[in-house]
């Protein structure tokens, strides 16, 4: 979701122009777009770290959860960037971003709710159980 909803962004961003010039060539606009490119980036290798792992058959439950808050997280931040950029023409049914965001929203209550995931990565930094 992260990836297609920044894909699309940027696309956007590099056909519309505002002022004779495309809107990714303002900086607030590039630096939306470079924020939303690191932390699709971030998931990406959380996810691999974890996979990696699973793979060699190591414990990695803490890392699938890192994984799964850092990846819906993305997911969400580019998707909200996508609307930002793509103004009106975001919330338009003609194009997947109205999907994309709706979609990273719901990456981050299922199937497990990120404050739920957050509890089992402080339980496993020894912090005492509040909730």
């Amino acid at each position: 979701i992260g990836q297609a909803a920044l894909d699309d962004a940027v696309s956007y961003a590099n056909q519309r122009e505002a002022f004779g010039r495309p809107i990714g060539g303002f900086q607030r606009i590039a630096h939306y777009l470079a924020e939303a490119y690191i932390a699709v980036e971030t998931a990406r290798l959380a996810a691999y770290r974890a996979a990696w792992m699973q793979a060699r058959g190591l414990p990695c439950g803490l890392e699938a959860t890192l994984a799964k808050v850092v990846a819906a997280e993305a997911a969400w931040k580019a998707a909200d960037v996508g609307m930002q950029v793509m103004g009106g023409y975001g919330f338009s049914s003609e194009g997947d971003m109205q999907r994309y965001w709706r979609d990273a929203r719901l990456a981050r209550i299922g199937p497990v709710t990120n404050e739920m995931a957050l509890n089992t990565i402080a339980k496993a930094l020894g912090l005492p159980r509040t909730w």
